[in-house]
């Protein structure tokens, strides 16, 4: 097994975004009783179609930025999504262990996390995670206002399914029955979410007033998201004499990479960013021996002074996607989560890696190679601090 060098992002790896396709309807329309209702301060609207819509252009932006489809060994990743009259079925391979992708699904800061499209947080009230238990939450979409939503567990088994009630009842415009199940793939967990409606006309009203499809798409994107990171990626943490805002301009800003990105005396030949879910950055390093390296990220999500999520790859002149020019068992894409956090008159910096759709091997590879990338980015993070603390 051969070394890696440094870093994917301080010196290494970048990325596309695989084509998640749909499934529907990720539980922002769904209704409380008058009971509920009058229990939960927050309630202010049920109808979310205009935050839906707006997630449904987000999806399209990201769909169109990136490739349709990205392979885990001989598997696909994404598999296209069947529709019958009633139902919908979507299934994504995700890099994580089954048990650990379950957790995903039924930890409650876990769902908070990741539930609903991009832009949506959630505040969990009540979680009872058993056949006969409810879920309680508000989802806060990116337009301000807060949904009520109230799931009813029908069946669960540990890391194999999860059955629940969406809505109060058929009659209920916002009712479907969500089936989740999870099966091992190689080290790897296929996920299969299986929607079926009352009628196909409610089917059809999810997807057409809702974008239920797109909104779906988004959801099972930040679950894999998630679930890929919550245990044996690679964490470095950092605390930086600057706030949150700075450490952020500087992280993404050309004028500011350009000082201290990458290794050591390496110098820029092409460096450009396109800050938003769906854009890019490329750009193209020389390094001192006259060797040249080039690398893109996608950019998956995007908060300022806060968050930044994407998907990492080595690349060529023309934004293309490579392999790793000294191993070719490197995973293709790896996934990047970059948090930054206020901290007394300074921020702490949290940046998780992980492989993205990659075959066992290649996820041994990259384990494997932790040491090696701690090293490489201890060094990119002085020259960080060095920067820092030349600005005015």
């Amino acid at each position: 097994m051969r070394r890696v060098p440094g870093s994917t992002m301080g010196g290494a790896a970048v990325v596309r975004e695989p084509g998640a396709t749909a499934t529907v309807m990720p539980n922002a329309c769904a209704k409380l009783s008058p009971k509920d209702a009058e229990r939960d301060p927050a309630t202010t609207r049920t109808d979310a179609g205009m935050a839906w819509r707006a997630a449904r252009r987000r999806a399209e932006v990201i769909r169109s930025a990136c490739a349709s489809h990205s392979t885990h060994g001989a598997e696909e990743s994404i598999v296209s999504t069947t529709s019958a009259e009633r139902e919908i079925v979507t299934q994504r391979v995700v890099s994580a262990p089954r048990a650990q992708v379950f957790r995903a699904w039924s930890e409650p800061d876990a769902l908070a996390a990741w539930w609903g499209p991009r832009g949506f947080t959630n505040t969990s009230r009540e979680l009872n995670l058993r056949p006969g238990g409810i879920w309680r939450f508000v989802m806060h979409g990116p337009d301000g206002v807060a949904y009520p939503n109230l799931i009813r567990f029908l069946a669960i088994e540990p890391a194999h399914r999860i059955v629940y009630q969406h809505g109060e009842n058929e009659a209920d415009p916002a009712y479907f029955i969500h089936t989740v199940t999870f099966e091992d793939v190689r080290g790897a967990t296929r996920v299969t979410m299986r929607l079926t409606f009352a009628t196909a006309e409610a089917r059809a009203m999810a997807v057409d007033r809702y974008g239920a499809l797109e909104g779906s798409e988004q959801t099972l994107l930040r679950m894999a998201e998630h679930a890929t990171l919550m245990d044996g990626a690679l964490t470095l943490e950092r605390t930086f004499s600057a706030s949150p805002e700075r450490l952020f301009a500087v992280w993404t800003e050309t004028e500011h990479l350009k000082a201290w990105f990458g290794p050591k005396g390496t110098t820029f030949s092409t460096c450009v960013m396109d800050l938003r879910p769906g854009g890019f950055f490329h750009y193209g390093m020389n390094t001192p021996d006259g060797a040249s390296m080039w690398g893109k990220w996608t950019i998956l999500d995007v908060v300022p002074g806060q968050k930044l999520v994407t998907l990492a790859a080595f690349s060529d002149e023309k934004r293309g996607e490579t392999r790793h020019p000294m191993a070719a068992d490197w995973p293709l894409e790896t996934l990047s989560s970059l948090r930054l956090e206020p901290m007394g008159n300074g921020t702490r910096l949290v940046l998780q890696w992980a492989p993205w759709n990659a075959a066992p091997h290649e996820m041994e590879l990259f384990s494997a190679s932790h040491a090696a990338m701690r090293q490489g980015w201890a060094g990119t993070f002085e020259e960080l601090d060095t920067y820092l603390a030349s600005l005015p």
